[in-house]
């Protein structure tokens, strides 16, 4: 099972801690100790699960690909983009599988 458990730093210097697991209910969650506000960032939900999660510091963006059995029927893939700066969803899409980059070798946030 693939799991994360990060704090970045943002272009301001704030932190924003990122949780999440590969695995039922799996989802990934932001918080952010300056407030102690927390955030979900990405749920496809029932069977979709998360399985990479990348960062692009230039523009604090959250980029979090999920795959799996939707219903437990139909296998789906979705890719979310979040601002954890604006602290929003910019875009959720089905996208295909192949059109996805090749997964990061480990669960480090990149």
């Amino acid at each position: 099972m693939r799991e994360w458990h990060e704090t970045i730093t943002l272009r301001d210097g704030s932190e924003v801690r990122l949780d999440g697991a590969n695995m039922v209910g799996g989802r990934i969650t932001a918080t952010y100790p300056g407030d102690g506000q927390a955030v979900i960032v990405a749920n496809a939900g029932d069977y979709v699960y998360p399985y990479d999660v990348r960062f692009d510091r230039p523009a604090d963006r959250l980029y979090v690909a999920t795959g799996g059995l939707a219903g437990g029927l139909v296998t789906r893939y979705f890719l979310f983009e979040y601002d954890l700066h604006e602290r929003r969803l910019v875009a959720k899409r089905r996208v295909n599988q192949r059109d996805l980059p090749v997964m990061c070798p480990d669960t480090r946030v990149k």
